[in-house]
Order: C-alpha cells, then structure tokens, then sequence
C-alpha cells in the first residue's frame, strides 16, 4: 500500500501521541536502576545491567559501529538513494529494536 506525504505525516502523528503516555509513565526511578546495575561503572566501562551481547568498552562500541557500517555499507547506501538522504536530511525519532548487539546492531547502524 502506497501512502502520499500527508497520510504518513498524519500516522505518525497518531502514533507519536499514541505512545507519549507510553514513554511519560514509564519512567523507572534511577536509584532503582542503579541497584540493578550487575557490573559498577569503572574507567571506560560503562556500569552493565546485562553482560552478555553488549559492547562493555569504548572500543567495543566503536568496533561494533565500524562493523555494522561496513557489511551494512550496500544498503545503506541504496537506503540513502531509495530515500533521497543526504547530509542535511534529520529525523525526529526513530523506531528501532532494541536487544543486544549480535541480534540488533545492523539495525542499529540504519537508525544512528
């Protein structure tokens, strides 16, 4: 189904207004997070509630960053063309997966 400019502009507004209440009432208190941290913050590492498919150090991140735009290099390019993308294109928000880096990384790297 082929949506024009206006339809989509209003079903993402729909959905924005949708998901406010989502995102405004589930704030989890930091404290409670912070006692769910399995691994404290320490030099370069970043405090971990989940230790296991996630980058843990700033080279981790970056070489997961470099991974994913390299064997996502072709179709991020035909996503830039596709969409008419250049350097002054932005986004407000974006809907993404979210789990760890070996499932949703190359996800990831057509979002950021």
């Amino acid at each position: 189904m082929i949506y024009n400019n206006i339809q989509m502009k209003t079903f993402l507004l729909i959905i924005s207004l949708m998901m406010v209440p989502v995102f405004t009432g589930a704030q989890i208190p930091m404290e409670r997070i912070l006692n769910r941290v399995s691994v404290p913050a320490e030099g370069n590492l970043r405090g971990l509630v989940d230790t296991i498919g996630f980058a843990h150090t700033e080279e981790q991140i970056e070489f997961i960053v470099r991974y994913c735009e390299q064997a996502e290099k072709q179709d991020l390019e035909a996503d830039r063309i596709k969409y008419n993308l250049d350097d002054q294109t932005s986004f407000i928000y974006a809907i993404s997966p979210h789990d760890d880096y070996m499932l949703a990384a190359r996800n990831y790297i057509h979002i950021y």
